[in-house]
């Protein structure tokens, strides 16, 4: 399917350490979008584990940098088409999350990042009418490059 960009917002929890962070956050964002002409459509959702490491931990502007992976799965309705049964199709896969970056503490507690956000993802089992999971082969994969603004507070 081809599916119409969205901006994306992420819930983020985590722990901070003095120069890292671990977070796991949570993504959803609903598309339209066409499929051989065929309007459509889709939900994309994911969890994602990711560690950021700051450069400078004791100054109010930090360098950073973040790499992590990616659980995404995506819902396209009725996307699935057996004789004439029509249903859901639901891919699953894996991704790798990046991130490059600068935090501006204007407090201990609040932060304030900008960065450029790089994702890869490989979807590699879908689903469909038949609610049977099977494997794609050729996987296929999708890239997104943006720019990531955080907002962040410390506890």
């Amino acid at each position: 399917p081809s599916l119409n960009e969205r901006p994306l917002i992420r819930f983020i929890l985590g722990y901070r350490a003095k120069s890292a962070s671990l977070e796991i956050s949570y993504d959803r964002t609903q598309h339209d979008g066409t499929f051989v002409d065929v309007p459509l459509d889709a939900t994309f959702q994911a969890i994602n584990v990711d560690g950021r490491y700051f450069f400078a931990p004791r100054s109010r502007i930090q360098p950073h940098v973040l790499v992590g992976g990616s659980f995404p799965w995506l819902n396209v309705e009725d996307g699935s088409v057996l004789g004439e049964d029509v249903g859901d199709a639901r891919f699953k896969g894996y991704g790798v999350n990046t991130e490059a970056g600068v935090t501006f503490y204007p407090t201990r507690q609040l932060g304030i990042g900008v960065g450029y956000s790089y994702r890869v993802i490989w979807f590699d089992r879908a689903s469909g009418v038949t609610d049977r999971l099977g494997d794609l082969r050729p996987r296929f994969r999708e890239t997104a490059g943006s720019i990531a603004i955080t907002g962040t507070f410390t506890f």
